[in-house]
């Protein structure tokens, strides 16, 4: 089988995953057993939640094999950012995520596009010194106040060529 496209998005304002229902639960879990064939996925928040529920329930260890490029979308405030889902995709080279303050774990090193919405530049500068192959950037990043007091490590982009920075 070849690889797969997959769009699985809801509604940001939704805090619907406690309360799905049996048959898109259903639905999902089906999709998710295709997960090694992804090789792009836009997804929720609530579903990366839900695929983590599922994946460690049934005690499958996640192995997104083709998956190349992720898009996380908006969650919910109160989503939390507990997930690992991502962190064996060998091929994974584009990870976009519009969740806030909410650090994944992934394969760091070899993405070439990072995309991320409002981070704490601690955990930014943290995130940058293992993304040597970056060769776009766009990033929104808050200075907390007790950055100014500490020595930020540092870091080369040696492969960087485009830079896109909104910082508060």
């Amino acid at each position: 089988p070849g690889p797969l496209s997959v769009e699985l998005l809801d509604d940001p304002r939704d805090t619907w995953a406690p309360s799905l229902n049996v048959n898109l639960r259903a639905a999902l879990e089906v999709i998710f057993r295709f997960l090694p064939r992804w090789r792009t996925a836009i997804l929720s928040k609530h579903v990366v939640d839900y695929l983590h529920t599922y994946l460690k329930a049934n005690r499958i260890k996640p192995r997104p094999e083709m998956l190349e490029a992720v898009e996380v979308t908006r969650a919910a405030p109160t989503s939390r950012c507990r997930v690992k889902v991502f962190a064996n995709a060998t091929r994974l080279r584009s990870w976009t995520q519009h969740v806030d303050h909410c650090r994944f774990r992934l394969p760091y090193a070899q993405l070439t596009y990072l995309h991320t919405s409002w981070l704490s530049s601690l955990a930014v500068w943290e995130i940058l010194q293992r993304c040597r192959g970056l060769e776009e950037l766009r990033l929104s990043v808050y200075i907390e106040a007790s950055v100014e007091r500490r020595r930020l490590p540092k870091f080369s982009l040696p492969r960087l060529k485009r830079l896109v920075m909104t910082a508060d």
